[in-house]
């Protein structure tokens, strides 16, 4: 592993067990904004898994609609007499 991405590693590992930016920075020497990116990309990256995460059930509805297998819910029918 280089040290670049060594030094990486040991940074998010450090901002996952929630030490402050300030923290992290002082321990590695490195400036405040790199740290601040880094948990930033961590913020975003973890809001955006779970913005997209489906079941694996909604994941397979999903992929069968888009194939035109769908269930009669997944196109508006749920039981209801026409």
């Amino acid at each position: 592993m280089s040290k670049m991405k060594e030094l990486w590693s040991d940074i998010v590992e450090m901002l996952e067990a929630e030490y402050t930016v300030e923290e992290v920075a002082a321990k590695f020497c490195v400036p405040l904004d790199w740290v601040e990116s880094i948990k930033t990309d961590l913020e975003e990256e973890i809001f955006s898994e779970e913005e997209t995460f489906l079941s694996d059930s909604e994941a397979d509805a999903n992929a069968l609609a888009s194939m035109g297998w769908g269930t009669d819910e997944d196109y508006g029918y749920h039981g209801d007499e026409f």
